[in-house]
């Protein structure tokens, strides 16, 4: 049986990246999720990064080994350059630099565009949505 976690929308719409939502399941089960705040928005990205470490060690250890880790890519946050802070941008390509790091070895790893992420979990994806009569 694949047992699968997700780690996704790592702080997009808080500054300095230090939110994630996260799932873990089955195909054949409901997954268990939820959102944990790695530090407080202001903080260092190197304690962003050793929260995130930390949580993700523990969760593992205590959890088991998933076959497999999905993350969301960064490239989203980097296509809207625009509204996205440096220091943001930075934080989301360091975690998923640390994810990768960390569970080298110890599960199957992807990285998947938020796009699909949200219309696995929440069965929308805004960039297939019809255009609405206004536009």
């Amino acid at each position: 049986m694949t047992r699968c976690a997700t780690l996704g929308s790592i702080g997009l719409q808080l500054p300095h990246a230090s939110v994630t939502g996260w799932a873990v399941g089955s195909p054949d089960s409901s997954p268990t999720f939820g959102t944990l705040r790695f530090a407080k928005p202001v903080s260092p990205h190197a304690l962003v990064y050793r929260e995130m470490r930390s949580w993700l060690d523990a969760w593992i250890r205590r959890e088991g080994r998933p076959d497999l880790i999905v993350y969301e890519s960064p490239v989203n946050a980097m296509k809207v350059l625009g509204r996205s802070k440096t220091k943001t941008l930075r934080v989301l390509t360091g975690l998923c630099e640390h994810v990768e790091e960390l569970c080298l070895d110890r599960a199957e790893l992807r990285e998947a565009a938020t796009s699909d992420v949200r219309a696995h979990f929440i069965g929308t994806n805004p960039s297939e949505r019809k255009p609405s009569a206004r536009q």
